[in-house]
């Protein structure tokens, strides 16, 4: 089997106690291990980052290859968090994909995964969360819940934390020597995708400022990116969301300039129409991306019959 199933209860009552008393110290959050070398993720976690220079970053990896996707409904695991998964791991490079969720898993393209030959073992694991009815005397609501799973996970291993609709289509390594790296279209005021060191001084502060303000709705990210610029490098290109002309394009030179960029962003929604048989001779920019983390090859098809393969 090539899909390591990590179920691992995590009781958030318990582990906000454990934060209140320790402010600065998150002691094993998650049960989470990883093919990327254990020597070289103990050295990335061992780094401080007082006068580290988000802007410019470092000359090696300050963040480790390691992707976090998060399927918090009790639906079946989609063709296109599949593809995400896929796509992470072939194109982008990554050593190990992490898929946090609420539920059992279950769905054929979770099974195609599972017997995939081309994803090694162990590089893909499911870690389920078994969140407590009680955090600081809140229930936990899916905005508690969407906002600091995504923080704790980093916290223990870092790496990278992509949202629903993220295909990647190159090397992710050009983001991942910061301490820290967000990235939001501009008026949106969450930040869709978060890097993270799992030393970096974003965490610690991001964890305090949810014990300090006990707020559920607030993104913690959010305020501490306003209060403390210095701890992250705010992306600025290589990534890029499909709009609605580009989702509707049928020029070829068009696709050449979306895989300019390393990770592209496309609304779930629109995602949902797609599955492995009806994309092989759809035409379209979004079906060529998924042709290419599902089976290997763009073939941008132009119309019915006529393809062209960059």
């Amino acid at each position: 089997m090539r899909l390591t199933l990590l179920y691992t209860p995590l009781r958030w009552s318990t582990l906000i106690m454990l934060l209140m008393e320790t402010y600065k110290r998150v002691d094993r959050l998650l049960s989470i291990h990883s093919v990327f070398p254990d020597d070289i993720l103990e050295e990335m976690s061992s780094h401080k980052f007082d006068n580290f220079n988000n802007e410019s970053g470092s000359y090696q990896l300050m963040i480790p290859t390691v992707v976090h996707i998060f399927h918090l409904e009790d639906i079946e695991f989609s063709f296109y968090e599949a593809a995400v998964v896929r796509s992470a791991i072939l194109i982008g490079g990554a050593d190990s994909v992490y898929i946090h969720t609420l539920f059992p898993l279950y769905g054929r393209h979770l099974n195609a995964i599972m017997i995939d030959p081309l994803l090694p073992e162990e590089i893909v694991n499911i870690n389920q969360l078994e969140i407590g009815s009680d955090v600081l005397g809140m229930e936990p609501t899916p905005k508690l819940i969407h906002h600091m799973s995504k923080i704790f996970a980093l916290k223990e291993i870092g790496g990278i934390v992509l949202p629903q609709g993220a295909i990647i289509t190159g090397n992710l390594s050009c983001f991942l020597k910061y301490e820290s790296a967000v990235y939001k279209e501009p008026g949106i005021q969450e930040y869709e995708i978060i890097m993270a060191n799992a030393a970096a001084r974003l965490l610690d502060a991001s964890i305090d400022e949810y014990v300090n303000t006990n707020i559920d709705w607030k993104d913690p990210v959010q305020t501490i990116v306003q209060m403390h610029p210095e701890f992250v490098h705010q992306i600025s290109s290589g990534i890029l969301r499909m709009n609605d002309s580009m989702l509707d394009s049928t020029e070829g030179r068009h696709l050449a300039e979306i895989l300019e960029n390393h990770l592209v962003l496309v609304d779930p929604a629109q995602l949902a129409q797609y599955t492995p048989e009806n994309i092989i001779q759809m035409p379209g920019i979004v079906p060529a991306l998924l042709r290419k983390a599902w089976f290997g090859i763009y073939n941008y098809i132009v119309k019915q019959g006529s393809e062209v393969s960059l």
